[in-house]
């Protein structure tokens, strides 16, 4: 299987009809799905991520459904994801790690899939053996608005914030903390919209930093650790 571990696919026998689908969904998660001449019939194969997230172990019955995203499973604006090694107990030494590196690596492995809050995927980078756990996923509506969502379409316009898991000894760097541009790239945050138009890029960048807990909501900047300032 091709490189299974780090394409969040799962497979199944190239007999099934399950086969033919772009998609399955198990349990609360998405996963791409491909099938596999080692494969049983009516078995699927995951890996030990996506068994550790499911909840299940091997030889164990799962419903395995195929699934066409519906028009209302949005693109992500913003993830924010949790970085750490595959391994809880992997004994290395602290590691530096660009966030544009990590970006690029999810983006290339993982763009056009539907991720899901609390979904965990496996990637690689620099040798290292990784995983990102969705925390949450940030959309914006017709009207402007940000809010939270359980699913929703990685792709290359998505935004992301990462930490690490607070035990895993990884530094990423890149970021400036929560007010990097790359979490602004989304074209749907404008400030004409807020009555606030006519900025030069450096006082927008302020601008932006300032209202920061005006436009994320509750859940990303409480992990963040960013409080609301009355004016």
């Amino acid at each position: 299987m091709r490189a299974s571990a780090t394409t969040n696919y799962v497979y199944v026998s190239e007999l099934d009809p399950l086969a033919r689908s772009q998609f399955v969904e198990i349990g609360a998660f998405v996963f791409n799905v491909a099938g596999h001449p080692t494969v049983p019939h009516g078995s699927v194969a995951l890996n030990s991520i996506q068994r550790r997230i499911l909840k299940v172990s091997v030889r164990d019955a799962a419903d395995v459904r195929a699934y066409a995203p519906p028009p209302s499973v949005p693109t992500a604006n913003l993830l924010y994801g949790e970085i750490a090694y595959v391994t809880d107990k992997a004994r290395v030494a602290q590691r530096e790690l660009s966030a544009n590196d990590i970006i690029d690596r999810l983006l290339k492995d993982f763009a056009g899939q539907v991720l899901s809050v609390n979904q965990q995927v496996v990637f690689e980078l620099q040798g290292l053996n990784l995983r990102v756990v969705v925390g949450s996923l940030l959309v914006s509506d017709a009207s402007g608005e940000n809010r939270d969502v359980q699913r929703g379409f990685l792709r290359d316009s998505t935004a992301f914030i990462f930490t690490n898991s607070g035990q895993a000894p990884i530094k990423i760097t890149g970021q400036k903390g929560f007010a990097t541009n790359q979490l602004f790239k989304s074209r749907t945050l404008s400030f004409e919209s807020l009555g606030i138009g006519g900025l030069d890029a450096q006082f927008e960048s302020i601008f932006r930093r300032a209202f920061a807990s005006r436009v994320f909501p509750p859940s990303i900047l409480e992990r963040l650790g960013i409080h609301h300032v009355k004016a």
